[in-house]
């Protein structure tokens, strides 16, 4: 099947105009390229969308059915990617912290306000404690530690 969303919009384009030349102008296309992908989208779906005359398109019963389908639907495709684009414009996830005490207190605490006030969608598990951790066995996506650098 082609690009049933980008043949949806195209028929989207012509009902709105009511023009093949209108609607090929919006899409980049020639009116003839305009009108066979309507009559190949006509013949797929097995009905008329669109009668024609040499001065006049008008959405037939089932063009009009059509045509609010696919406003939903490509308003949902809209929706979808905007959501998605979203969630790479905002950081958002689960973070798991390790950190030593005194690190914690002085510095993480008061931090994380202004930290949480800025990115909304990132939640926390912190692991406050003095042991080392073993960082991959124990899931830890961010340790603060301090003091010199221990050879393994």
């Amino acid at each position: 099947m082609a690009s049933s969303a980008s043949d949806m919009a195209i028929f989207q384009r012509v009902a709105e105009r009511r023009s093949f030349a209108g609607a090929a102008e919006d899409v980049g296309l020639s009116p003839s390229a305009v009108a066979k992908l309507i009559t190949r989208l006509e013949q797929r779906l097995g009905v008329r969308l669109i009668n024609r005359t040499t001065r006049h398109l008008a959405l037939t019963a089932e063009g009009e059915i059509y045509l609010d389908r696919v406003r939903e639907i490509l308003g949902a495709i809209e929706a979808a990617e905007s959501e998605v684009a979203s969630v790479r414009a905002s950081p958002r996830g689960h973070l798991r912290v390790h950190t030593f005490p005194v690190i914690a207190a002085h510095d993480l605490a008061p931090a994380v306000p202004d930290f949480l006030a800025r990115y909304p969608h990132i939640t926390f598990d912190f692991m406050v404690t003095n042991r080392v951790v073993d960082l991959v066995g124990e899931n830890v996506d961010v340790s603060l530690r301090m003091g010199p650098r221990r050879a393994r």
